[in-house]
Order: C-alpha cells, then sequence, then structure tokens
C-alpha cells in the first residue's frame, strides 16, 4: 500500500532528542572500601559483638547535578555494621558521570556503655573522567584527619573501653611496740 504525501504541507520544526551515556566505571572489587574496629581495654575486659559497631558513609561533593554514588554495601542510611572479627566493608562504588567526588567516613557514636569512640574521619577523593565513551578513574585517595593517605582497606578506628569501676591497690606494713617496763 502507498502512502498520501502532500508536497504544500510545512513543518513547524522537527527536534531531534540525543543522549549521551558513557559505560560507568567501579571501584576495584579486590580493595572493597573497608577496615577494622578494635576495642583497647583501659579497665575491664570487652568483647566486641557482630553488629555492635557503624561506621558511615557520607558524600560531601559531586558535580553539579549529580548525587554522589553511594557504595554497595550500605543501608539506606549509608551506613554499615562490624562483623564479629570487627571487619567492615562498605564495598565499590560505581560511578555513571564523569566529575570530582568526594566522600567523609566515620564511627556512629551509638553509645555503647563503656565506650570512648575514636573520632577519626576519613576523606575520599575521586576524579572520574570520560575516554571516548567508558568512564575512568583518573585520580583517587584516602586520608585520615592527619592528611596522610591510607590505602583502600585501612580506614581503622579504635575505641577505648573503660567499665567504670575504679580499683586500688593499698598497701603497707603495721609494727606493733610494746612499752617499756
Amino acid at each position: 500500500r502507498g502512502t498520501e504525501q502532500n508536497a504544500d504541507a510545512v513543518v513547524e520544526s522537527i527536534s531531534f532528542d540525543n543522549t549521551y551515556q558513557p559505560a560507568s566505571v567501579t571501584t576495584p572489587a579486590d580493595t572493597p572500601l573497608s577496615g577494622i574496629k578494635s576495642v583497647t581495654d583501659e579497665h575491664g575486659s570487652f568483647t566486641m559483638e557482630e553488629g555492635q559497631f557503624r561506621f558511615q558513609i557520607s558524600g560531601i561533593s559531586a558535580p553539579e547535578g549529580v548525587t554522589a554514588p553511594m557504595p554497595s554495601n550500605v543501608d539506606e542510611s549509608g551506613q554499615v555494621a562490624n562483623g564479629a572479627d570487627g571487619s567492615f566493608s562498605f564495598g565499590t562504588i560505581t560511578f555513571t558521570e564523569a566529575g570530582e567526588y568526594t566522600y567523609s567516613v566515620s564511627e556512629v557514636n551509638n553509645n555503647v556503655e563503656g565506650i570512648t569512640y575514636d573520632g577519626e574521619v576519613y576523606t575520599l577523593y575521586y576524579r572520574v573522567i570520560d575516554e571516548g565513551g567508558s568512564l575512568a578513574i583518573a585520580e583517587s585517595s584516602i586520608r585520615n584527619s592527619a592528611g596522610e593517605e591510607v590505602d583502600a582497606a585501612g580506614m581503622n578506628f579504635t575505641n577505648i573501653y573503660n567499665d567504670g569501676q575504679i580499683s586500688y591497690q593499698i598497701s603497707g606494713t603495721k609494727s606493733l611496740s610494746t612499752p617499756e617496763s
């Protein structure tokens, strides 16, 4: 069947909407963003339990109009919990847009009795570039509060445990003398 064509038809405008989306890039799976939680006994004895401590990752900055993507293992609040051995892992991050991304990682103070929490804050930085249709991580770093670079598995937190008990050891000698008659 043929179609009817009208050579006298006027078209007001024609628009084409093209989109471009380079292939995403993910941080290396063999070095996930992770660390170790440890507790130093100052007074008393502390046994760590699985899920007892939580760690927060927060997106600080991202390209305009883009939300910093969250790692694969976090819950809806951007947190993960420790394993019984103290380990924790945020997993990997997949970037779908080029640009610079900054994150912070800290321990959540969930008020475990007797614990003094580590105030360390790690800063993660990623510069993601478009290499002809595929994104690539051109630069990345993880720095502690002192500005020292650490590796992806080196975000460690050490708390101090004190059971609140105070003990003293008092020693001395007693002498007994008898009066002379």
